[in-house]
């Protein structure tokens, strides 16, 4: 029979770690960074920079007719000046469907990865409603300047940009299924005896 050797108590003040607590994990460390999800939402970043980037007074009716009028009267040289000015509006009103358009697709994907749980009409609505912050934002903040004029048709029209690009998206998504269902377009399997043409 073995003599039993003592245990040493732990001495006062010293802690006692054990295995689970050696190491703390990475999902409870207050620094942890989901960076999938900042992948994701950099894109979005990165593009609302371009909008107000543009928004700004450097981009401005009267800054941006000196490169695009001397374009129009290039292309259309016996327009009249009202019509090039009404070409200058369209063509800036465009930009501005197009920008929130790719913002709207572009916060898709990020939420899609947030909030996996949601239904497609509810991703829609989440990308339409940072659209509708940025694009207020963005009045607001050219309501503030000298050279810009912020407008509540504005944002109505950049909010009808995320819709239009929702809409094209959808309308892309379900032509390729389409294609995909097609039977002309599947390929036989390997396996598949193929019939042989008589000679």
């Amino acid at each position: 029979m073995q003599p039993e050797t003592p245990t040493q108590a732990p001495s006062e003040g010293s802690t006692q770690q054990t295995p689970d607590s050696a190491a703390p994990s990475a999902t409870g460390s207050r620094w942890y960074l989901d960076w999938p999800l900042v992948r994701a939402w950099t894109p979005v970043g990165l593009w609302t920079g371009v909008i107000l980037i543009l928004s700004s007074d450097d981009f401005s009716a009267s800054e941006t007719s000196r490169i695009i009028g001397p374009i129009l009267v290039w292309l259309f040289p016996d327009s009249s000046e009202e019509t090039r000015a009404y070409m200058q509006f369209v063509i800036r009103k465009t930009a501005h469907v197009t920008e929130y358009g790719i913002l709207c697709l572009l916060t898709r994907r990020p939420l899609r990865l947030r909030a996996p749980h949601w239904p497609a009409w509810g991703n829609a609505l989440g990308a339409l409603s940072v659209v509708l912050i940025i694009a207020s934002y963005d009045e607001f903040r050219q309501s503030l300047s000298l050279e810009r004029t912020g407008a509540a048709a504005d944002v109505a029209l950049d909010l009808s940009g995320g819709v239009l690009a929702l809409l094209l998206s959808w309308l892309s998504t379900m032509a390729y299924r389409r294609w995909l269902q097609d039977p002309s377009h599947s390929s036989p399997s390997p396996d598949e005896p193929q019939e042989s043409t008589p000679t």
